[in-house]
């Protein structure tokens, strides 16, 4: 498994000052919308982020991307910025996102710099996220199996719940534990661990083992199609969340 992390020069990524409770609960609605690569067409986007009273101030923490790869972010008085600083035009179909770094490519150190020297606050880890990618034998597996034998605890599992796994047991007799994340075309990547040890009061402990993490769900194209469940037919960004979640379930081993 490869494995790079960008580096970010920005301050940590607090709220902005005075942030409200509806305003957390749309930082973290937004960074979901990230790893699910949500697109927005560009008067959706001037109307719910550029002209927002509340997320006008978020939506200049981020850097956006179009479609075609176009990345910019929005300064102050509402212009669309590119790295360069020239300002952006967009057409009015395009589709606009919040970029993902492996989404930014070559493009990303450049952003960076720019947060950096104008000390843009990021809500939520963006520029400086942990990037992984799939080596060549992962890309060609239904199963990932670095992560098997793993040890697992128990503060881990509450972390992925709230990164959007879920949780469920499996068998009904706490023999077993399941995590689960959902992704696009119908694929669901699995985390099997067993035994499964009660949660003790306040959530710490440990008593998991990773036995299998795969990729289930119904195969693209034809039924049966060789290959059709491989982790290589993620795109990029899932993959890297995949692999950056299950890092970090598996830290404490």
């Amino acid at each position: 498994m490869e494995a790079g992390c960008a580096t970010a020069h920005t301050r940590p990524s607090d709220p902005p000052k005075g942030v409200t409770a509806m305003a957390a609960e749309e930082i973290l609605r937004l960074e979901r919308a990230m790893v699910a690569r949500r697109r927005w067409s560009l008067a959706e986007f001037r109307v719910c982020f550029v002209e927002h009273p509340l997320l006008r101030t978020i939506a200049r923490g981020l850097v956006w991307i179009t479609d075609d790869g176009a990345a910019f972010r929005v300064a102050p008085d509402g212009t669309l910025v590119g790295a360069d600083g020239a300002a952006t035009t967009l057409g009015d179909e395009v589709g606009i996102g919040i970029a993902h770094p492996v989404e930014l490519g070559n493009a990303l150190d450049a952003w960076v710099e720019v947060f950096a020297a104008r000390e843009i606050l990021q809500p939520f880890p963006q520029l400086g996220r942990c990037v992984r990618a799939l080596s060549g034998d992962e890309r060609d597996r239904g199963e990932l199996t670095v992560f098997r034998g793993h040890a697992v605890a128990a503060e881990s599992l509450t972390g992925m719940e709230g990164r959007g796994w879920e949780r469920d047991d499996p068998d009904g007799d706490g023999a077993r534990c399941r995590l689960s994340w959902s992704l696009r075309g119908d694929r669901t990547v699995v985390v099997e661990l067993d035994p499964a040890a009660p949660l003790a009061e306040g959530g710490t402990g440990s008593g998991w083992t990773v036995t299998r993490v795969g990729l289930d769900g119904a195969p693209a194209g034809e039924a049966g199609a060789a290959g059709a469940l491989c982790f290589g037919s993620l795109d990029p960004v899932a993959a890297s969340e995949v692999l950056a979640d299950l890092t970090r379930l598996t830290a404490a081993d």
